[in-house]
């Protein structure tokens, strides 16, 4: 019932919005995925720097497992020329920005750029407020792909930034160039009428450290029926760095935010030096079956079903969340995450724990558990049984299984 709820809710909302109001580009039908620029580099992005990453993507094997899109993020543009197009910086893009673009789809990656519904970017470089239709235009005139658009040196008004978002994604629209959309509101509000902006609304701050990801993880909670096909809510980058340059969380945490971003169907954009990145988060993020979790066609996203938020368990809290999600193929994912300071031992995942109960299934239905981590099928079991989740360590430990019925 919750999930035809879910779906009915997602229908009603998705014919609320007339097509002349809405994002006609085609893309997102699953969530984004790939690399940005923001968490290694941060305002310094160069031409020689970005084509070491574009090589990093691929030595590493992200580019085959479906990391696509290479987007930069502030830093780029210096000024305007006399026309009013956007100029980048000639002391890190001496040949231009066209050339980088060019050799990025040379790679066979796609090209994102980031600007600002402002007078200025985060970082002080100049805003699109009032340049919407020429900042469209030179998008679109150099190839790029995706646009990241953020809400610094702007108006906290609501409806203003509704409007201000509405204008960059008509700019778009008349361009002809399918270019995702990527709104960076930093709010829940934009969930509600996202899918008549964007491709995908950021719903929280950035998430910075472990427990901004937590953070960003609870505000997903209550905004689930609003993402679908087309576009999805976006909890931030999969980080391996904070805004100061140094250690933003462990491997077991940066699995977990795996983890739990893919069960929710949030973007896997990550974010982090790759030159330093550890052989465990490669493997982490290259995990095949994981990623299929995140970009199943169906794009429903994930429920909380066990557990309250968990930011507080930064502060030694025990605090246990599952979450789960259907699949187009009628199996169920659950990921268990354990963010408190203490070992979880001798928790099991099933109707009598009330950690099923929103597939809808019988107690005597049987389920055939496969470990996503492990690549590993399980005995068979019941729904009132349900799954035994292995012992989780402490501050970032994590499972994930696919729950299948056998009918």
């Amino acid at each position: 019932m919750l999930l035809r709820l879910t779906i009915s809710v997602f229908v009603l909302l998705s014919a609320s919005f007339p097509s002349t109001t809405a994002l006609n580009n085609g893309l997102g039908l699953v969530p984004s995925m790939g690399f940005n620029t923001w968490y290694d580099v941060f305002m310094n992005p160069t031409e020689d720097s970005c084509l070491a990453l574009v090589d990093a993507i691929k030595a590493t094997g992200l580019y085959d497992a479906g990391y696509h899109y290479f987007n930069l993020d502030d830093g780029v543009f210096s000024g305007r020329d006399a026309n009013g197009t956007l100029v980048a910086n000639p002391s890190q893009f001496p040949n231009g920005i066209q050339s980088l673009v060019d050799r990025v789809h040379a790679a066979g990656m796609k090209f994102g750029i980031y600007t600002d519904r402002g007078t200025q970017t985060c970082g002080g470089r100049p805003g699109a407020q009032g340049y919407e239709t020429i900042d469209a235009n030179f998008y679109a005139s150099i190839g790029v792909d995706f646009l990241k658009e953020d809400s610094c040196n702007a108006s906290p008004d609501e409806e203003t930034a509704f409007a201000e978002y509405a204008r960059m994604r008509d700019a778009l629209n008349k361009t002809g160039r399918p270019i995702y959309f990527n709104l960076c509101g930093w709010n829940t509000y934009y969930a509600p009428i996202g899918h008549s902006l964007a491709n995908s609304w950021r719903t929280g701050g950035d998430d910075g450290n472990w427990e901004g990801i937590l953070g960003n993880v609870d505000n997903a909670a209550g905004i689930v029926q609003y993402q679908g096909p087309g576009g999805f809510n976006d909890l931030d980058y999969l980080l391996g760095k904070n805004a100061q340059g140094g250690v933003a969380q462990t491997d077991l945490q940066a699995r977990a935010q795996f983890s739990l971003y893919s069960v929710i169907t949030s973007p896997l954009i990550i974010s982090q030096d790759l030159t330093k990145i550890s052989d465990y988060s490669i493997v982490t993020y290259t995990n095949r079956e994981v990623i299929a979790v995140n970009q199943d066609p169906r794009g429903a996203g994930g429920i909380r079903l066990v557990g309250g938020d968990l930011r507080p368990c930064i502060n030694g809290s025990t605090c246990l969340n599952v979450w789960g999600k259907p699949l187009v193929d009628g199996s169920w994912v659950i990921t268990v995450v354990n963010a408190g300071s203490q070992v979880v031992t001798n928790f099991t995942c099933g109707l009598a724990t009330n950690c099923l109960t929103a597939t809808g299934w019988l107690p005597t239905q049987k389920l055939v558990p496969r470990d996503l981590w492990q690549h590993q099928d399980l005995p068979g079991v019941q729904a009132q049984q349900g799954v035994v989740v292995p012992s989780l360590q402490a501050l970032g430990g994590s499972a994930m299984f696919k729950l299948t019925p056998v009918w």
